[in-house]
């Protein structure tokens, strides 16, 4: 799970912003010899102008709880160090984030303090106004979370003395790791890159329904049902229709659980399921254009006619509504459906693990072909698990055992080559879960290993950093699974 531990413990995660730079990258200077950390707290010199281009820095740690006169190694650089990702301000806040100043601490043995240190930094300027100056936080330790902003601030500024002071946050700095800082300037002046501003839930199979206010570093959840009323137990299919009802369905359960908009705590949910539904495990439920409820049967097991199948209701249907059609059989090619989607057409994608990423008519009832049948060497699939359709009917798939996601123009079919594929070590993804868009193409992804959602812009592609992040400890995440924004 990407928990931000040591420095950045959840007083300090307020945001979080990664990204590409063209930012020339450099090897940093060293400083000329290890400072050792006192065992009873007191001012510890980081750097001094001559070996940092005319900054001096500081740091003011508490008493050692454990790894007192541990060493302490700084190196220093004014422009992006090789190997970091950049200090992006991609985001809701109306703010332009500069970094000016990076400096990194590496201790020879692990160091413990109760309470976090302050830091000095004394500018070789005269300081900037229209904003704030904060530290931005790196830990080799959670890469995938990027520099996190506003981890440290903001500055009280007098003179050119910026002062960052301590906090009541217990740390630890583990010995061989080096952890980086970047000293960044945030100007209230800017325009903001546009963000929905809707909440974002997740089925939590950990048992809840989460939502989200802001997908920016470790925060609480604004929503969290969950209880024994709620009738959730590893809750997986989710999807929220157009009035904000949520529709949840629990892992090899026999019903879709309701909940209408605004529900939070312990609540009772409606439901759909009994005798003439016969919904079977299912690990997807998705609402076409006119609020048409799909059920993906991914198992054999208590399904209809012992057949994997895709399964629709009336909307609005609850209790023990009779299906109005119901797609199975050999034709169909399904093999264990799980997430869907629809285009603008309201076909419906469906992400087919073992097998192709497959399309459907609308109209599409029992034993019948796919309209289409994604499949092959180019696409690059490894068990396509989870699907998502932009406004632009572009078929985004997430790959569950390709730890990737492919990103494919609209209408595909056959042996289709995507136009993107978001995939490497600077996305920060450890194993793909489900994927989602928002209103402005933003694409959502759950990591079932790092219980983080990751949000990259609609142009991504390769090895890229994602914009956003939500992970740690405070959000709850658990095995999380396809992101809605309503």
């Amino acid at each position: 799970m990407h928990r931000v531990s040591s420095l950045l413990a959840s007083a300090f995660a307020i945001a979080l912003f990664v990204g590409c730079s063209s930012t020339a990258l450099v090897t940093p200077t060293v400083s000329p010899s290890p400072t050792v950390i006192p065992a009873g707290g007191g001012t510890v010199p980081l750097f001094g102008s001559s070996q940092a281009s005319g900054y001096t820095g500081s740091l003011t740690p508490p008493a050692a709880t454990t790894g007192g006169g541990a060493t302490l190694t700084v190196t220093t650089s004014t422009t992006l160090p090789s190997g970091l990702p950049a200090v992006l301000s991609i985001g809701r806040r109306p703010l332009t984030d500069t970094a000016i100043f990076y400096f990194s601490l590496s201790v020879s043995s692990t160091v413990t303090w109760a309470t976090a240190p302050g830091f000095t930094i004394v500018l070789p300027s005269t300081p900037q106004t229209g904003g704030s100056y904060y530290l931005a936080f790196y830990d080799p330790a959670h890469a995938g979370l990027g520099f996190q902003l506003m981890a440290i601030g903001p500055a009280t500024v007098n003179g050119s003395t910026l002062t960052f002071a301590p906090t009541n946050t217990g740390i630890t700095l583990t010995g061989g790791l080096t952890y980086w800082f970047a000293l960044y300037f945030s100007s209230t002046n800017a325009t903001p890159t546009p963000m929905p501003t809707s909440l974002v839930y997740v089925a939590n199979r950990a048992g809840q329904v989460l939502g989200f206010t802001d997908v920016n570093g470790n925060n609480a959840p604004v929503i969290d049902i969950t209880g024994n009323n709620t009738q959730l137990s590893n809750p997986v299919g989710f999807t929220i229709d157009a009035s904000g009802s949520l529709y949840v369905e629990n892992d090899s359960g026999s019903s879709i659980l309701i909940f209408p908009h605004g529900a939070n705590g312990n609540v009772a949910p409606s439901s759909l399921g009994g005798s003439n539904s016969v919904i079977g495990p299912s690990e997807g439920v998705a609402l076409d254009h006119s609020g048409l409820i799909y059920v993906s049967a991914f198992s054999t097991s208590n399904a209809y006619n012992s057949q994997v199948n895709i399964t629709v209701f009336a909307a609005g249907s609850t209790g023990n509504a009779t299906p109005v059609r119901r797609i199975a059989g050999a034709a169909t090619l399904l093999t264990q459906p799980t997430g869907m989607a629809f285009d603008s057409s309201n076909d419906i994608w469906v992400g087919n693990y073992g097998g192709a990423l497959l399309e459907f008519a609308a109209s599409a009832n029992g034993n019948v072909a796919p309209i289409a049948s994604v499949s092959g060497a180019n696409t690059g699939f490894s068990n396509p698990f989870s699907v998502a359709v932009d406004s632009n009917n572009r078929v985004i798939v997430g790959n569950y055992d390709g730890n990737s996601v492919s990103i494919f123009a609209a209408n595909p079919s056959g042996n289709a080559t995507p136009v993107a594929v978001i995939s490497g070590t600077n996305t920060g993804l450890q194993q793909v879960g489900t994927v989602g868009v928002d209103a402005l193409n933003n694409i959502y992804v759950t990591d079932f290993a790092a219980n983080s959602i990751s949000v990259f812009p609609s142009t991504a592609n390769g090895n890229v950093f994602p914009t956003l992040v939500i992970g740690g400890a405070s959000t709850l995440l658990n095995d999380a699974w396809y992101p809605r924004i309503f």
